[in-house]
């Protein structure tokens, strides 16, 4: 269920970088390694995961959700801590993947 992993080492360190900050708040750009442009890094990600910057992102935020809400952590509280500006439009997007929050673990 996680997103996949990109083999091209500029697209595994963005990649790499948002494990690691799954709260990341980006403007919808990956930032890419020295010597790469942003532009490159998203072509890569299609490329190699079938899947935007964003989606590949959002995925990874909603994966990262599903560890939360297991372990008993609130809507509203695993909304900011995987980066989502309001619970509603974390909601919002973990519907879109899954169901309600609160149906996935029924």
């Amino acid at each position: 269920m996680s997103p996949p992993a990109p083999d091209d080492p500029g697209a595994a360190y963005v990649a790499q970088l948002l494990r690691q900050d799954s709260q990341s708040r980006t403007s919808g750009k990956p930032r890419p390694p020295a010597g790469a442009s942003a532009r490159t890094i998203r072509r890569l990600l299609v490329k190699e995961t079938r899947m935007t910057f964003l989606e590949w992102r959002n995925r990874r935020r909603l994966i990262a959700a599903l560890e939360y809400l297991a372990n008993g952590e609130t809507v509203t509280h695993v909304a900011f801590a995987v980066g989502y500006d309001s619970p509603c439009r974390f909601i919002v997007a973990f519907r879109a993947m899954f169901v309600t929050p609160s149906r996935y673990f029924e």
